[in-house]
């Protein structure tokens, strides 16, 4: 799931923008990942199935868990 909005926490009818997403050339996702707005992921990285990334990935990274961590570099 890639998601570029969240609702208001008072008013859940209220529905606001929360930044672009930028995937990368020849990036991996696997099944079930969540991707939130404002995120960039870099060219060449690897996301593990399940993982929920909040924070920008770096080129040719491997990264997993919730929240998605670096876990290692492609070689």
């Amino acid at each position: 799931m890639v998601s570029t909005s969240d609702h208001d926490r008072r008013d859940r009818h209220r529905v606001h923008g929360t930044g672009p997403i930028t995937i990368g050339d020849d990036v991996f996702l696997g099944q079930n990942v969540v991707v939130l707005g404002g995120v960039s992921i870099g060219d060449g990285a690897t996301v593990a199935a399940g993982a929920v990334v909040n924070s920008d990935v770096a080129a040719g990274a491997v990264v997993g868990g919730v929240p998605a961590r670096e876990l290692g570099v492609t070689a």
